[in-house]
């Protein structure tokens, strides 16, 4: 399986869900937020702890007393989210874990035992938090 990660910079900016889904009117909706200094890395190689703690040296290495947001999108596996709240304790950083809804809809949907689209990665439903 690939694991993927990027750090980059993005401005938050408040939206009502219509101004993210909006309708099929003609109402003019604010153009979403832009990543800025992106950084990417991935790999078939490492594993998971391997390229999260990539991920969060080059984070500690922008925002090394840590006044910046941290947030962290994952699509759900248990094991990712274990590494990266591993490495957040061992950096004294607060880091908010957003998963992917789409993605984890996917496994609960599927009847129980059932793989949803078999990933070619081999990844199995018992790796997923939500199952």
């Amino acid at each position: 399986m690939a694991e993927v990660g990027a750090v980059y910079d993005l401005t938050p900016l408040a939206r009502t869900p219509n101004d993210i889904i909006g309708r099929d009117d003609d109402t003019v909706r604010p153009a979403a937020p832009k990543a800025s200094n992106k950084w990417l890395t991935a790999s078939v190689v490492d594993n998971a702890a391997t390229v999260i703690c990539s991920i969060f040296e080059e984070a500690q290495r922008r925002d090394p007393t840590h006044q910046r947001t941290w947030v962290a999108l994952v699509d759900g596996a248990k094991h990712q989210i274990d590494c990266i709240q591993a490495e957040a304790r061992a950096r004294h950083v607060n880091v908010t874990i957003v998963c992917d809804f789409i993605h984890v809809l996917e496994y609960l949907s599927a009847p129980r035992g059932a793989v949803p689209y078999p990933p070619p990665s081999g990844e199995r439903l018992e790796e997923c938090l939500w199952v």
